[in-house]
């Protein structure tokens, strides 16, 4: 056998073992999400409907009361949206800004 040859079982072997071994990896993990798999969704269905009949209203007092709530939650993330994008905003001070001009200058040697 010469080197040529010999270089070629090397290169097949190795390569061999490399596919190998993804498909090993590969029955591993689907082994590991068989066994791990969420529950059915019929039962996580069942329990969203037990959740939605407690939380039906059974007055018209609590529907408006409910109404109300609602409103008062909606303002509330809405001011919340407003605050959050106005702090982002604010988050560009003067020092970024010339951190940024500085950056044409700066020599990067790796760091």
């Amino acid at each position: 056998m010469n080197a040529l040859q010999q270089g070629l079982l090397i290169t097949a072997i190795g390569m061999g073992l490399v596919f190998v071994m993804i498909i090993v990896l590969w029955g591993i993990m689907a082994g590991l999400v068989a066994l791990f798999k969420a529950k059915p969704e019929s039962e996580e269905e069942e329990a969203a409907e037990e959740v939605v009949n407690v939380a039906e209203p059974e007055d018209e007092g609590a529907t408006v009361h409910h109404q109300l709530a609602a409103a008062t939650a909606v303002a509330y993330a809405l001011a919340q949206q407003q605050t959050a994008v106005e702090q982002d905003q604010s988050l560009t001070t003067r020092w970024n800004q010339s951190t940024r001009a500085y950056q044409p200058f700066r020599q990067h040697r790796g760091w």
